[in-house]
């Protein structure tokens, strides 16, 4: 699967990261946690997180996200609570592009507003279909 920021143009890519606060996180530390509002997305521009989801009192893994990676993707597009917790597997560094900073992008260059959103589309729906997937397995499985 391709990541995130292999579906946005050079420029998209550095328009991003130019205007995002880098942070790092050292192994373990929780990045998002679930439930909790989030209004930025995460880029991963070095190492890997785990995204874990807490269901009926056991923690799950859903998948590890790597280099150019994006995370909060869902709960930036729908606004709601993170629907999982991710923790740096690690050390990582991510770049946090907050929501008033990609409308300000949208403003500057309209056209950034489809090819933004479409990346962000074809990652979810791969996401999706990989749970998909993976629910399927445990059950024939099962």
């Amino acid at each position: 699967m391709k990541n995130f920021l292999s579906f946005l143009s050079n420029r998209d890519k550095e328009t991003l990261i130019k205007n995002s606060a880098e942070r790092t996180y050292k192994d373990g530390d929780t990045i998002l946690k679930q439930r909790d509002k989030n209004t930025a997305l995460y880029i991963i521009s070095d190492g890997m997180v785990s995204v874990v989801s807490h269901i009926m009192g056991h923690d799950m893994e859903i998948e590890r996200l790597y280099k150019d990676d994006v995370l909060g993707d869902l709960s930036f597009v729908d606004s709601q609570p993170a629907s999982a917790d991710v923790v740096s597997d690690g050390d990582t560094t991510i770049h946090v592009v907050d929501i008033k900073t990609i409308e300000d992008i949208i403003r500057s260059d309209p056209m950034f507003y489809g090819r933004f959103y479409q990346a962000i589309s074809k990652v979810l729906s791969h996401r999706l279909r990989e749970e998909n997937r993976k629910a399927e397995e445990y059950l024939s499985t099962g």
